[in-house]
């Protein structure tokens, strides 16, 4: 007989928050990539479809990647492959703010932060299930309330950031965040 979720307890809602904050860094920061692409464009000095594939690399490999996340979580655990995906999402803000050229960028904040947000993510939208039945849908509806969230803060606070310390030090100020 399978072990049911507990539908609660403390561990239970220690997990969603985990999952929340989870959110908050992968969907979040990928929903506000918006705020910092005019700052990428014109430092950078490349196309406008060019510069925003970043951001769209970063999203579909978060997305896309979610079957290798999973067979990760399979082998790591939800705990170690959550952190992981931290520690590699945080290199790829950490190297984007370094970034010279336009292929740094497809790297660092392409390739990194979508693999890291993927394995953050996907960690957390698994590992709900295993705590919840009854309550699994209001406590997903939560905890990807901080993308929204998230969005909606970061977003304009972002340009007056990105005007007082420059967009790669924005980027270092949210690796911290992610992280």
């Amino acid at each position: 007989m399978a072990r049911q979720p507990p539908d609660g307890g403390t561990r239970a809602w220690l997990v969603m928050v985990g999952y929340l904050f989870a959110s908050i860094g992968s969907l979040g920061l990928q929903y506000s990539y918006g705020a910092l692409y005019v700052e990428m464009l014109k430092a950078l000095q490349a196309g406008r479809a060019e510069t925003a594939f970043v951001g769209s690399l970063s999203m579909g490999l978060m997305d896309g990647l979610a079957v290798a996340s999973e067979a990760v979580i399979q082998r790591l655990g939800y705990r170690r492959t959550c952190l992981l995906g931290a520690f590699v999402s945080f290199a790829g803000l950490a190297l984007s703010a370094a970034a010279t050229t336009l292929w740094h960028l497809y790297l660092s904040y392409g390739v990194l932060l979508g693999v890291g947000h993927s394995l953050s993510f996907i960690s957390g939208v698994l590992s709900v299930p295993q705590w919840f039945t009854t309550r699994s849908a209001r406590v997903n509806a939560v905890a990807n309330g901080g993308a929204g969230l998230m969005a909606f803060l970061v977003g304009p606070l972002i340009v007056p950031l990105v005007g007082s310390v420059g967009w790669r030090n924005t980027l270092l100020c949210l690796a911290v965040v992610d992280l």
